[in-house]
C-alpha cells in the first residue's frame, strides 16, 4: 500500500473523533521505509502550499527524519500543528474532500516496507518552542504516566532545572488524545527542542550529568515508564 493510500485513510479516521479544545494540538504521522528524505521534505512543502491555499487551518506542517533510536535514518515524521482541536477536525475534513493534494505530493514518494502510524497530542498550556527552521533537532520520550499529579507538578521544576544548567533547548510535553496500539501504553510525549544538532548535543550532555540525572530519578522517574525514545531533525521550516 503506497504512502498516499495509508495516510489518506489515517486522516479520514480523524474526522470521526470528538475532542475538546486545547491550547495547542499536533498530529504526528510516522513513516517507516523512507528512501529519500529530500522527497519527503519536498512533498511536505508542496502539500502545505496546496492545503493552506485551500483553507486548511494548520499552524504549520513539517517533515523530519529520525536520527537516533529504533529504525533511525529510514523513519520519517510528518507533524501538523493546530491552535485547537476544532481547527484540526475542520482541516481533516477539508483535506479528505481534496484527495488530489495528497496524490500529487505524498503520493509520489517511494517508500520500502511502509508502516504508517498516527497519533494526536494536545496540551492546555501554550507551546514552549524555540525551533522554526531546517536542522531543528528534537529529543523525545514517549512515556506511560503512572502518577499524573506529580508529573504535572514536577515538570515545570524540570524545565527550570535544565534552564538553570544552561541547556540550549525548550522542554515541553503533551498528552495523547488519539493514540493507537503502536503507541500504547505510552500516553504522553516529553521533548527537548534545540535549534541545531550542536545545541541538541549540548543539551544531551547536560541531561546526562549527575546533577540532572539525580534530580530526574528522585522527582520524575518514579512516576513514568519510558515506552520509546529517539531524536529527530526537521527537514522543513
Amino acid at each position: 500500500m503506497n504512502f498516499f493510500k495509508v495516510i489518506f485513510i489515517a486522516i479520514s479516521f480523524l474526522i470521526f473523533s470528538s475532542i475538546s479544545s486545547k491550547a495547542y494540538v499536533f498530529d504526528t504521522w510516522t513513516v517507516e521505509g523512507v528512501t529519500s528524505p529530500a522527497d519527503l521534505a519536498q512533498a511536505t512543502i508542496a502539500f502545505k502550499e496546496k492545503a493552506m491555499a485551500g483553507g486548511a487551518k494548520y499552524a504549520n506542517i513539517r517533515a523530519s527524519m529520525k536520527v537516533r533510536g529504533d529504525r533511525s535514518n529510514d523513519t520519517g515524521f510528518v507533524i501538523a500543528t493546530y491552535e485547537n482541536y476544532e481547527d484540526m477536525m475542520e482541516t481533516a475534513a477539508i483535506v479528505a474532500q481534496n484527495p488530489s493534494w495528497f496524490a500529487s505530493t505524498y503520493g509520489a514518494i517511494e517508500v520500502q516496507g511502509t508502516m504508517i502510524t498516527s497519533a494526536t497530542y494536545g496540551n492546555n498550556q501554550p507551546l514552549n518552542n524555540n525551533t522554526e527552521g531546517v536542522g531543528n533537532t528534537v529529543g523525545y520520550n514517549i512515556v506511560e504516566v503512572l502518577d499524573g499529579v506529580n508529573f504535572i507538578l514536577n515538570f515545570p521544576k524540570f524545565q527550570k532545572l535544565m534552564a538553570d544548567l544552561g541547556a540550549p533547548a525548550a522542554f515541553d510535553y503533551a498528552f495523547c488524545s488519539t493514540c493507537g496500539a503502536e503507541i500504547r501504553p505510552g500516553e504522553a510525549v516529553i521533548w527537548g527542542a534545540s535549534a541545531t544538532m550542536e545545541d541538541a548535543g549540548k543539551t544531551m550532555e547536560i541531561f546526562a550529568s549527575q546533577e540532572a540525572q539525580s534530580w530526574i530519578y528522585r522527582n520524575m522517574r518514579p512516576f513514568l515508564n519510558i515506552v520509546d525514545s529517539g531524536v529527530h531533525t526537521y527537514l522543513t521550516e
